[in-house]
């Protein structure tokens, strides 16, 4: 009882809002244009932290990502996304979907053309992409409508997690193109950060 009510007062002393954390849900996973996580955010890089220093996180995380669950617990560890293929490539010819993060998980090898949920066997499932990969040249446009319609990203060379740009498991049609002459894919390395500090997020 006492450790529930000092955790419960932790988090109510942590959940208000602040600016630093710029009116974020704690626990919420942004992508930033930095080298650095702004104050009030920490690296999503899989770390160990000191729950005493973290009860808000702590009570909304657990030991999912890892820890002893007692004094520590683990962050989400979520590589930084690179719209260009740098260590991984594909020796051309095609562009491959991935179930997971970080090219992990189930993959699927898809020619050019337009790909409707019917038309891609299994293992893939309508909305259960989160990482692409593209032969040089190509691009691929993945859209949350099963008409290739609705919202869009488009990604060339590769995109290791899709949470990054929020189209995380929202995948139902996909069209595979070459990509337009002049276009290069950029390697833009960003920092992907979670929330410390924040608005303490609700179910209702």
């Amino acid at each position: 009882m006492i450790r529930q009510a000092i955790l419960g007062a932790t988090i109510a002393a942590f959940a208000a809002p602040v600016a630093q954390a710029q009116d974020a849900y704690i626990g919420e996973i942004r992508e930033f244009a930095l080298d650095f996580c702004p104050k009030g955010w920490a690296p999503a890089n899989g770390a160990s932290v000191q729950i005493a220093q973290n009860a808000p996180l702590f009570s909304l995380l657990g030991t999912r990502f890892g820890g002893d669950g007692v004094r520590t617990f683990n962050l989400p560890n979520i590589t930084p996304t690179t719209t260009a293929a740098t260590s991984t490539q594909l020796a051309g010819g095609e562009a491959r979907i991935y179930e997971h993060c970080d090219l992990e998980g189930w993959n699927l090898p898809l020619g050019l053309g337009d790909f409707r949920p019917g038309d891609l066997r299994a293992p893939y499932s309508d909305n259960n992409v989160s990482s692409v990969l593209a032969s040089p040249g190509w691009q691929v446009t993945l859209f949350d409508g099963p008409n290739f319609d609705g919202e869009s990203v488009t990604v060339t060379g590769q995109e290791t997690c899709l949470v990054a740009s929020n189209f995380n498991d929202r995948t139902s049609s996909i069209r595979v193109t070459r990509a337009p002459a002049g276009t290069a894919a950029v390697a833009s390395k960003t920092q992907t950060c979670i929330a410390t500090q924040g608005l303490f997020p609700s179910r209702n």
